[in-house]
């Protein structure tokens, strides 16, 4: 329909709403104001579906972070990602502004940035670790010094955006200084797998230092035995002088002050973890793993014999790599095969089997495939054992040692191999 024949039909169905006095002029002006209204009308629905659909628009925009929205229309489905925002908490009091809610699942960026922030909204914070995973969850661990009597450590959980406290460790006394900006040491020296942490005081002319360890399920200073023997201290936990990690050992130096401290002969102390006891021992050298030959009976015997190697001359606890055989009684050797293994700080240790392209180490005459005891590991079988004094002890190695199991020999082999020296005989 044409407008004049529209504006036609208005003035005909308005006609009764005329009084008798309005006259022309009224009449027109009352047509102008449906003309009007008709343009209006075709302007504002095209304007209105604009705005709900940028209403739309601006709502997705604006929502929660790293969520989508999926906005239904009548012909298109479209997700729109979502930019971060706050929520707003309403009370009585005024309106706060909090963070929205945080995965707690993070990246490494996320955990370094958490604690970033914490040790910025703690002024007191004098030393800290890096971010260390402990079975997946990032962890560190903080020194605090708000008072030279409250001196304490912190463990955090830093596997959401804002760190929370795991722990919080007074250091008892005597009340020693936290070094400002020491970094704080990471390693696995109690053999359990997990983060232990060490923590470097100041104490007049040295600097002991207390070890942080979740060894047992909670997190704790771990006490060390006295040097010179005795009962252990629970309140005992500084560890001096110099302390450090070196591989899977705790390790420090000792001043035996004889004749007087200054003039008094200094050594290394190794500190091993007694699982058990749950402290730490000092131990001698003769009590590490030693790289070398050893054996399980006298030689001119028939006997086992185990080879340990430290490759590039690595620090104590770190893997280590040998050979495992049988040495009959005329000489011909039967080599069992190649491993790996790790000395851990508690004297255990774990053998696993591997392929090797490394020759034996010294000529031999193999027996032949069909002698009692000469079947070759599978490479990848894991079996445990001991380290201590010059000694290592296979955990039962009758199921897999032919000549140890008693049904095959009436004088069975042992599982404990001693010290022969640093070459084989």
């Amino acid at each position: 329909m044409n407008p004049e024949d529209r504006l036609t039909e208005l003035l005909h169905s308005h006609a009764d709403s005329y009084r008798p006095g309005d006259g022309r002029e009224a009449i027109q002006h009352r047509a102008r104001v449906l003309r009007r209204t008709r343009a209006a009308r075709r302007i504002a629905v095209p304007l209105l579906a604009a705005a709900v659909v940028g209403g739309f628009a601006i709502a997705a925009t604006n929502s929660g972070p790293s969520r989508h929205v999926t906005v239904n229309m009548p012909v298109l489905s479209t997700t729109v990602p979502q930019a971060p925002k706050t929520t707003t908490s309403v009370s009585a009091a005024p309106t706060t502004t909090t963070p929205a809610t945080t995965s707690t699942t993070t990246g490494p960026g996320a955990a370094s940035n958490a604690l970033a922030a914490y040790l910025a909204a703690h002024p007191d914070a004098v030393a800290h670790s890096g971010v260390v995973y402990e079975g997946g969850r990032p962890v560190a661990v903080v020194g605090l010094e708000p008072n030279p009597a409250g001196r304490s450590v912190v463990v955090l959980d830093l596997s959401s955006a804002r760190a929370t406290v795991l722990a919080q460790l007074p250091l008892p006394a005597p009340y020693y200084d936290l070094i400002a900006k020491s970094p704080i040491a990471d390693g696995d020296v109690t053999g359990d797998g997990m983060a232990d942490f060490l923590v470097i005081v100041s104490a007049a002319d040295n600097q002991p230092g207390v070890v942080v360890s979740d060894d047992g399920g909670s997190w704790r200073l771990v006490p060390a035995a006295p040097i010179t023997g005795g009962a252990v201290d629970p309140a005992n936990v500084y560890v001096g002088r110099s302390p450090s990690f070196s591989g899977a050992w705790l390790q420090s130096t000792y001043n035996d002050c004889i004749p007087y401290c200054a003039a008094g002969h200094t050594s290394t102390l190794t500190w091993l973890y007694d699982r058990g006891g749950r402290y730490f021992r000092s131990v001698p050298s003769s009590a590490l793993l030693q790289t070398g030959y050893y054996s399980d009976g006298p030689t001119g015997t028939p006997r086992y014999d185990l080879i340990i190697s430290r490759p590039g001359g690595a620090a104590p606890g770190s893997s280590v790599s040998g050979w495992l055989f049988f040495i009959y009684q005329d000489g011909r050797v039967s080599v069992l095969g190649h491993f790996t293994a790790s000395a851990r700080g508690d004297g255990t240790m774990t053998f696993v089997t591997d392929t090797t392209s490394q020759p034996f180490p010294f000529a031999y005459q193999s027996p032949g495939s069909g002698q009692a005891g000469g079947i070759p590991i599978d490479a990848g079988q894991s079996f445990a054992g001991t380290y201590s004094s010059g000694t290592i002890t296979l955990a039962g190695c009758q199921t897999y040692l032919y000549w140890a199991n008693a049904a095959h020999s009436p004088i069975a082999e042992s599982c404990t191999f001693g010290f022969r020296g640093p070459s084989v005989p």
